[in-house]
């Protein structure tokens, strides 16, 4: 197992950290809308995971430092693993 580097067990660790950081900032919506995996077979240990991710605060200034603090989590904990994450497909807007 140490010589594993599953990206959908990393994908579905930032996911949590979306989760927790959109309950503990009022007014935060943050959604992963997208996961898409690869290989995709049952059998075999995830390469690779892209997400999306969509940031939403009334407060420009609020979103836009959530929006990037959002993204850097994986490169700090994934980085841990030997994991890639893909954060381009990402967006942030008003509610």
């Amino acid at each position: 197992m140490n010589l594993r580097h599953d990206a959908l067990a990393g994908a579905s660790e930032w996911i949590g950290v979306v989760e927790q950081g959109a309950r503990s900032t009022p007014g935060l919506v943050a959604t992963v809308g997208r996961l898409d995996v690869s290989p995709g077979a049952g059998n075999v240990i995830a390469g690779s995971a892209h997400a999306s991710l969509d940031v939403r605060h009334a407060n420009d200034n609020v979103r836009r430092e959530l929006f990037v603090n959002l993204l850097t989590v994986p490169a700090k904990s994934l980085r841990a693993a030997d994991s890639r994450f893909n954060g381009n497909r990402a967006s942030t807007r008003p509610p």
